[in-house]
């Protein structure tokens, strides 16, 4: 089994047990499912990190190109392929606050807006005390 196999089979474990637990043979599943991903990655590896540019490109250059069409193509094969997302109940940046009130907080710019879902009006402190 790969290191896709393993991190698929550790993350499907402590994410859904009950779903885990009724795969008949998880080794042979994850060996496959490890061996495919795997497999994915260097294709779409291939295809992001497009031929060599016409202008040289000095070594670390091409090493960056490379190594970040290598993650490009891991964050999207992962994705796709292991990471149950299905299970989230709630948005990733969604907190909870006091009193079980949901806040999320979004960048405009230089401004962050704090908008309060069950708590009182909206906070916003670009605009605390009537400044701008």
């Amino acid at each position: 089994m790969n290191r896709y196999g393993r991190l698929a089979r550790d993350h499907w474990k402590s994410t859904d047990p009950g779903r885990f637990s009724q795969i008949q043979d998880p080794e042979e599943f994850f060996s496959d499912l490890g061996e495919t991903v795997e497999f994915q990655i260097q294709d779409l590896w291939l295809q992001l990190s497009g031929p060599d540019p016409a202008v040289p490109e000095n070594t670390l250059d091409k090493v960056g190109r490379l190594n970040m069409a290598r993650l490009q193509a891991e964050e999207v094969v992962l994705a796709d392929l292991v990471w149950l997302t299905h299970l989230r109940t709630r948005k990733p940046w969604s907190r909870r606050t006091r009193a079980g009130s949901t806040c999320s907080t979004r960048r405009s710019g230089k401004r962050r807006t704090r908008i309060r879902t069950s708590i009182g009006p909206a906070f916003r402190p670009d605009t605390a005390g009537g400044r701008r």
